[in-house]
């Protein structure tokens, strides 16, 4: 946040319903999945810009996260696939900004969040063992973002403030991999609508504009074993938001860019297969 569309989100919301509704319907019932517990470490980094390009802030350092899963993305045969995810995420990053007035800054920011996902598509097998899968995901995220006290360059304190973030997003993505082996899954993340609420002191709603930005992932799973480790970068893009007026004057949200690079460990609970 800086003191002072989601129309093409529509547009990727219908085009996961279609591709979805477009297949044949399974022969048979799904797999009915299993359950997995999943820890992560992430690479965080979080950058403002103003109208020009010019760096205002940069917030880089380590996340972790814990999730549950429950999923079929372990079948062999082409059919319907799902995935279900819940998490809880959070870190401490260091903070490469400045002040409202423009005097550069240096201190910490907590990050504490949470996230819910299902995916649904399909999956076909074109050879004896290449898989190519479709899928279409919704997911809805919150997090709270404190930004700590600090000192500027000029000597002077810097007090810090809370924002908090409510988001639902979509994602398309195809993937192709073999069965007990490596995985690619490739494509389009897109948040929805962004409900951005600035605490004291400025005590404001500001709804930044989502862009679509590109999902990469990587994942291992050796057939028959309990663990899966899995490789991605999830990002994440705004345009500038419109001021807003408050007790210390207009603010807004600048443009983002940003994202995590995630390393993850899922095992599989219950008895073996």
């Amino acid at each position: 946040m800086r003191g002072r569309g989601a129309g093409a989100g529509r547009a990727l919301g219908a085009a996961l319903a279609a591709s979805l509704l477009a297949a044949p319907a399974p022969a048979a019932k799904p797999p009915a999945g299993r359950v997995s517990l999943e820890a992560a470490a992430g690479a965080f980094v979080w950058r403002e810009e103003d109208a020009h390009g010019r760096r205002i802030l940069e917030e880089r350092g380590p996340v972790l996260s814990l999730a549950l899963v429950h999923d079929n993305l372990g079948r062999g045969a082409p059919g319907l696939i799902f995935h279900a995810r819940a998490a809880l995420w959070g870190g401490e990053v260091d903070y490469d900004g400045e002040t409202q007035d423009g005097t550069p800054l240096v201190t910490r920011t907590g990050y504490r969040g949470w996230e819910v996902a299902y995916g649904i598509g399909r999956r076909a097998a074109p050879g004896p063992r290449l898989r190519l899968d479709l899928m279409a995901t919704a997911g809805y995220a919150g997090w709270r973002r404190r930004l700590g006290d600090g000192v500027d360059a000029r000597g002077r304190s810097a007090v810090g403030y809370v924002e908090r973030y409510r988001v639902p997003w979509v994602r398309l993505a195809a993937g192709v991999g073999v069965p007990g082996g490596p995985w690619l899954r490739l494509g389009l993340r897109r948040d929805l609508e962004v409900a951005e609420t600035v605490g004291s002191p400025f005590d404001v709603r500001l709804a930044p504009r989502p862009r679509t930005v590109p999902f990469v992932g990587l994942e291992l799973a050796p057939a028959g074993g309990r663990t899966a480790l899995r490789l991605s970068w999830e990002g994440r893009r705004w345009d500038a938001s419109a001021p807003a007026a408050s007790g210390v004057g207009p603010v807004f949200q600048p443009r983002v860019e940003g994202g995590v690079w995630v390393l993850a460990l899922r095992r599989r609970l219950g008895p073996a297969p």
